[in-house]
């Protein structure tokens, strides 16, 4: 092991330092300067866009549809909650909220226990 250590060492030892060559110059090309701020405002331009785009984001819209079952009667009347409105109902009243929220996934969501549902196929395989 010694010995390998002692001829690593010799090795290294054959090893000069020399300095670096310089980079090469190139003659500064008038084209290809242009070519160069074409691409960099196209790039500035396409992320102005997206910004743009990305600021301007959808219109709010409402959650959800919650149905509101009439005091007399099977028909229920459809009750649109904004998130505003949503999250004043969870600081001022989260029971209510809750009462809400149970009522929107009984009608929004997709009811499993029905003869065609996919839980139902895939319960059966």
């Amino acid at each position: 092991m010694e010995q390998h250590d002692e001829q690593f060492e010799n090795d290294l030892r054959e090893f000069q330092p020399r300095r670096p060559r310089a980079l090469p110059m190139s003659e500064k090309d008038p084209i290809l300067m242009w070519r160069r701020l074409a691409a960099a405002a196209a790039v500035t331009l396409a992320f102005g866009v997206s910004l743009w785009f990305a600021g301007r984001g959808p219109a709010p819209a409402p959650i959800g549809v919650v149905a509101k079952k009439a005091a007399a009667g099977p028909g229920s009347q459809a009750v649109r909650f904004s998130r505003l409105s949503m999250t004043q109902l969870a600081v001022n009243d989260p029971q209510q909220l809750d009462a809400v929220l149970a009522s929107a996934s009984r009608n929004a969501l997709p009811d499993f226990r029905a003869e065609d549902s996919t839980l139902r196929v895939l319960a059966k395989e």
